[in-house]
């Protein structure tokens, strides 16, 4: 089994990430904010959240979201996909490549992203009951044996611009890990 497809099978189950539905729901909303944040105000905007619907024609997006997903991915299903991202953005949309993990960041980070988080929202107990299970999960197990693909600042910019993009860094990550990292790319005319 590769890669992708172990970790699309983790998440295409039920698993323990997310603590409870508070977690859930709050986790998706501060990235629907933080995702309105980057979107210019203009009727008729045409948004992908990569993951979550089809690819459309060939220059029709006005903004692609790749969130949470190139820590799963190998660099040449990445480079693959920055390609494809690019014939389907408009020739001034943006790709914004968010919660890319840096080599300097593991999984300390995460469980303090999620106990931040849980202490400020009122959801702290079941965030610590959550760790517990991730503990005994798949997850845990997938992580070790897969691990999750890490990217420097640098490496990301060169990513992009091989695949014909100019790309700067966000000043905030999307979501509650402010360890991880966000881009911002458009097109090279």
């Amino acid at each position: 089994m590769n890669d992708m497809k172990a970790w699309l099978d983790f998440w295409n189950e039920d698993h323990p990430i997310y603590v409870n539905e508070t977690h859930r729901r709050i986790h998706y909303r501060q990235i629907a904010i933080d995702m309105l944040t980057l979107l210019p105000a203009r009727p008729g905007l045409c948004v992908l959240d990569y993951g979550c619907g089809e690819a459309m024609p060939p220059a029709s997006c006005d903004a692609i979201f790749a969130t949470s997903l190139v820590q799963y991915l190998d660099r040449e299903t990445l480079k693959s996909l920055l390609r494809a991202w690019r014939e389907r953005l408009r020739p001034d949309g943006e790709l914004i490549v968010a919660d890319v993990i840096p080599p300097d960041a593991g999984m300390i980070a995460d469980v303090t992203a999620l106990l931040r988080t849980g202490w400020a929202h009122g959801f702290l107990g079941a965030a610590l009951a959550g760790l517990v299970r991730t503990l005994f999960s798949d997850y845990r197990r997938l992580r070790r044996q897969l691990g999750l693909a890490v990217y420097s600042e640098r490496q990301i910019f060169d990513l992009l611009r091989d695949a014909g993009f100019t790309a700067r860094r966000n000043a905030h990550n999307l979501g509650f890990n402010p360890r991880r990292m966000t881009f911002i790319a458009r097109r090279q005319i």
